[in-house]
């Protein structure tokens, strides 16, 4: 059992000898904060934003209360998800810069 364990990792792993595109840069630590950040944002965007709309449904008044509370969750579901968009897109542009530089410093 175990023996074709090891023959389904070892057909399944790239030979980068005969598809150099294949090698990747590892993963670095700005990369790492990008892809956080990313899901940090995405996510407080969309539980501020399912807040607002569940909020009226179960009779909360915004005009109660603190009202920098409501202001500061409109803010977040407002900037969350645009803010979300951008650390994809320096996410996906340092991780080109960084295989490109992969393979020009392997060749």
């Amino acid at each position: 059992m175990t023996n074709s364990a090891n023959e389904r990792n070892v057909s399944s792993t790239v030979d980068t000898a005969s598809n150099p595109a294949a090698e990747v840069a590892a993963a670095s630590v700005v990369e790492r904060t990008l892809a956080y950040g990313a899901a940090v944002f995405a996510i407080s965007a969309f539980i501020a934003m399912m807040t607002l709309l569940i909020a009226p449904l179960t009779g909360v008044d915004f005009g109660v209360g603190a009202p920098t509370f409501w202001a500061i969750v409109m803010a977040v579901a407002y900037y969350g998800f645009p803010l979300a968009l951008l650390c994809v897109v320096a996410l996906v542009i340092t991780r080109v810069w960084s295989n490109r530089k992969h393979a020009n410093a392997t060749d």
